[in-house]
């Protein structure tokens, strides 16, 4: 459950719990000695906490970009500009951010 929950980031830990659970666990089995299905997605959603990366104090940080979706952000055009880096993204991304 841990390493799936790992490796698929950007599914829900409660979505990956019943998959596990579906895929491991027979019918013939008593269901009674599982601990609750939330607690199980609260204990994956731990262990992703554990792993990200820290908040920014400044604004001056580097942005990992393994935390983010594939194509998150698609800059179409980069200027320099009055010292400031200025990125223009796509629609669907600038809606999001």
């Amino acid at each position: 459950m841990k390493k799936k929950a790992l490796k698929e980031k950007f599914v829900s830990a409660s979505a990956i719990t019943e998959r596990v659970i579906i895929a491991t666990v027979s019918l013939d089995d008593s269901l009674e000695a599982l601990p609750p299905l939330r607690n199980i997605a609260r204990a994956a959603n731990g262990l992703r906490r554990q792993t990200r990366p820290r908040e920014p104090t400044t604004l001056e940080f580097t942005l990992d970009a393994s935390n983010l979706p594939h194509d998150f952000l698609q800059v179409i055009n980069s200027c320099y500009c009055n010292g400031r880096i200025l990125r223009l993204y796509l629609n669907e991304v600038y809606t999001l951010l």
